[in-house]
């Protein structure tokens, strides 16, 4: 799996991670770890680019839903302050 990062500006800023490969049981890891450091970086707003995925797995899936959590909690606390 390779893993590709831009920032596009619009309106605010979204990291755009292409991912080529296959996200599952072997790979999630990886791609949890690298997507979460954006995150601590400052990455506030996610799109993760599938097109190049043939396969995503419950592992992927898994990741997916951690990372979503992550993303709510800062915007949660973005609207408390």
């Amino acid at each position: 799996m390779d893993i590709e990062v831009r920032t596009e500006n619009g309106r605010v800023p979204v990291t755009v991670v292409h991912v080529h490969g296959n996200l599952d049981s072997a790979s999630y890891e990886d791609f949890q770890s690298k997507a979460e450091a954006l995150i601590a970086g400052g990455a506030h707003h996610m799109l993760i680019d599938l097109a190049h995925v043939s396969h995503v797995s419950s592992a992927g899936f898994r990741a997916f839903h951690t990372l979503f959590n992550k993303l709510r909690a800062i915007h949660l606390d973005d609207n408390l302050s």
